[in-house]
């Protein structure tokens, strides 16, 4: 996510100590030996932009990589602006076709997971919530819940503003 920072800290105990005075603040960390930081969507967003950054040319690829939240665009920011959307419609359909390779080529669960859950977030921007949602079923890693919820909400707020639009 933008402003997610990563501290790699060389000794448990300093990061120990890290983790202690930087709690209270909210800050999370991940200290546990079992828990294999490569297998985070954080670092499944990061594989599809190292692969956009090797293969530059591959305009599939690199709108890929432009569909995940490393970018820093939110679902309302790329919606608010009408004529990004014409020019983005054509790139996140594009992004959407690299998804469903990405997912159809995953080795992990994890990334095939983060993979569907990308590709649900580029469908709720083309306003394919029926379809959204269908994906965004399959997605069940504890991992995912979090940006899982936010994307049905996104969804959930436009069907309120739909509804709300038909009614005036």
């Amino acid at each position: 996510c933008p402003g997610d920072i990563v501290i790699l800290i060389p000794k448990r105990s300093a990061a120990e100590r890290y983790i202690e005075k930087h709690a209270h603040r909210g800050i999370r960390a991940v200290l546990d030996s079992k828990d294999d930081v490569l297998k985070t969507p954080e670092a499944c967003e990061i594989l599809a932009v190292l692969r956009a950054m090797l293969a530059a040319t591959d305009r599939r690829v690199v709108n890929a990589a432009r569909a995940t939240r490393i970018f820093g665009r939110t679902l309302h920011e790329i919606r608010g602006d009408e004529q990004a959307g014409v020019r983005d419609r054509a790139l996140l359909e594009e992004a959407l076709s690299r998804w469903e390779d990405i997912i159809k080529n995953s080795a992990l669960e994890l990334e095939r997971q983060t993979a569907l859950a990308n590709k649900a977030r580029v469908l709720i921007e083309l306003r394919r919530d029926d379809q959204a949602r269908e994906i965004l079923a399959k997605v069940v890693n504890e991992h995912l819940a979090e940006d899982k919820a936010k994307l049905l909400g996104v969804i959930e707020s436009d069907a309120k503003n739909k509804t709300q639009s038909e009614s005036k």
